[in-house]
C-alpha cells in the first residue's frame, strides 16, 4: 500500500468476507492517508538484485513513524529466512513494533525478520516513536543490540 489507492473489481461478485478485508485496507489507507502522500519514500531492496522479495518503507517527515511493506516474489521450500533493515529512523529514539520496544537504531541496524509467506502474499509493520522514552546506554555486540536501562519521563 502506498500512494494512491483502488481497486479493479465487481463489488456485485464479492463474499461478506471479502467485502470485510476491502474495508479494512480502505480504512488503513484513510487513517494513514497522510504518511502516505507526505512521507519520505525508501525503496528497501532492488528489484533487480533481489528476486525473492521486494521492500519499501514511508517514514513521517518528522521521523516518528514508518510503514514498512514487504511483498513475496518468490517462496520455496526451505529457503533462507530474511532480515530486514528499516532506513530513516531517528537512532537515538524507541520504536514500538507490535510488543517489542528497541531504538531506531537497532531497527535500522538489526532489522526485523520477514514471516514466511506464500508468493506474492505481503505484509507491512508499523513502527511508531514510543512517547516519553529515551535511551541511557545501549551497547552493540556483533549485531545483536543490548538496551541496559530505559527511562519513562513522566
Amino acid at each position: 500500500m502506498a500512494g494512491s489507492l483502488g481497486f479493479e473489481l465487481d463489488v456485485n461478485e464479492m463474499s461478506v468476507e471479502e467485502k470485510a478485508v476491502v474495508k479494512r485496507q480502505i480504512d488503513t489507507f484513510k487513517e494513514k492517508y497522510d504518511l502516505f502522500q507526505n512521507g519520505l519514500y525508501y525503496r528497501l531492496t532492488d528489484p533487480f538484485e533481489q528476486e525473492d522479495y521486494h521492500a519499501w518503507e514511508i517514514v513521517s517527515e518528522d521521523r516518528s513513524e514508518a510503514l514498512v511493506s514487504a511483498a513475496t516474489m518468490h517462496a520455496g521450500y526451505n529457503y533462507p529466512s530474511y532480515i530486514l533493515k528499516v532506513r530513516g529512523l531517528k537512532e537515538d529514539a524507541w520504536y514500538r513494533l507490535d510488543d517489542q520496544i528497541l531504538p531506531g537504531q537497532a531497527w535500522m541496524e538489526a532489522g526485523i525478520l520477514l514471516p514466511r509467506q506464500g508468493e506474492y502474499e505481503s505484509c507491512m509493520f508499523h513502527l511508531k516513536e514510543a512517547e516519553n522514552s529515551r535511551i541511557v546506554r545501549l551497547w552493540a555486540v556483533k549485531n545483536f543490540w543490548l538496551c541496559t536501562i530505559m527511562i519513562t519521563v513522566n
